[in-house]
């Protein structure tokens, strides 16, 4: 009932493969795609959504649900990371990061490992989440949401999250870093997640997106919107989200006139696009903008 976190993989100049999370009843999500024309205004190819992969068995760190995060080219073959949920009784759910490996452009994964690649350890003691990974200079670099603490609210238990930074040098085991990458503006907000990083000519930019603390369901009062920041090194960055901006603002009752969640930014064609959820965590399913010059 619901399709979330988009994440778009060009196959060819014609065809680009969108993975997204299937949510079949909760919590038990699997990977699923459908593939796209981007020169015919992202005319849909594929007669239905394809299954890539299903939740893992019983104990796994994935038994739950399992999400696609981030994907890139490896040589020869395609890493596609995901994000693997399984039970935890102190916190609403449990999620790490594994990898998916395919040796046909993408048409079918296997798993790397049955373990994760980064697990809820040391820094990141509650939960990692929605990774974005890319290869700089000989080196992987991963930025992902990591669970900070679990807070009572007026409605419940809710968790806290923001965004931190991992090297690699072959995609498999990692260093985090220390430093936050995108941490919270104050107080009030209570999440920051999806970050997707691309590097334009001296600089890295990064979009998100970020929620309140609390009243940030339904027609909540604090819903996920698109962040944005800006760094010189990939490690210290600048939060400049009232950049943000639509030139065609969404209104009632349409899809994503309430949420804007999940991004996915991509550039080809001398265009930028970007890939997002909208009301209701992505009830309505997803949709794309075009970015235009300021």
């Amino acid at each position: 009932n619901r399709a979330q976190t988009p994440l778009v993989f060009k196959q060819s100049e014609r065809r680009w493969r969108i993975f997204f999370t299937a949510l079949s009843h909760q919590w038990h999500d699997c990977i699923a795609a459908i593939d796209v024309d981007p020169l015919d205004n992202m005319r849909v190819l594929t007669d239905k959504p394809k299954l890539i992969m299903k939740p893992g068995s019983v104990g796994g760190f994935h038994n739950l649900g399992i999400a696609p995060g981030s994907v890139l080219r490896v040589g020869a073959r395609i890493y596609l990371y995901f994000c693997g949920i399984k039970p935890r009784a102190s916190i609403p759910h449990h999620a790490q990061i594994g990898l998916l490996i395919s040796d046909d452009n993408g048409q079918t994964f296997q798993h790397y490992s049955k373990e994760p690649v980064i697990e809820t350890i040391g820094l990141d003691p509650l939960f990692v989440t929605t990774p974005h990974v890319c290869c700089l200079n000989g080196e992987f670099h991963m930025w992902y949401a990591s669970g900070t603490e679990i807070i009572a609210t007026n409605t419940g238990q809710e968790l806290r999250y923001n965004i931190r930074h991992a090297v690699s040098n072959d995609g498999f085991s990692w260093r985090r870093n220390k430093q936050v990458a995108i941490d919270f503006k104050n107080d009030r907000e209570g999440g920051v997640v999806c970050p997707r990083v691309i590097q334009q000519s001296n600089q890295f930019v990064m979009w998100y997106c970020y929620r309140g603390r609390q009243d940030y369901r339904g027609n909540g009062k604090y819903a996920y919107r698109i962040g944005y920041a800006e760094s010189s090194d990939g490690i210290h960055w600048q939060r400049l989200d009232e950049q943000v901006r639509y030139t065609n603002p969404a209104e009632a009752p349409e899809w994503d006139y309430h949420m804007q969640c999940y991004p996915c930014v991509i550039s080809a064609n001398n265009e930028t696009y970007m890939f997002y959820c909208g009301n209701e965590f992505g009830y309505g399913g997803f949709g794309y903008a075009r970015r235009v010059a300021k």
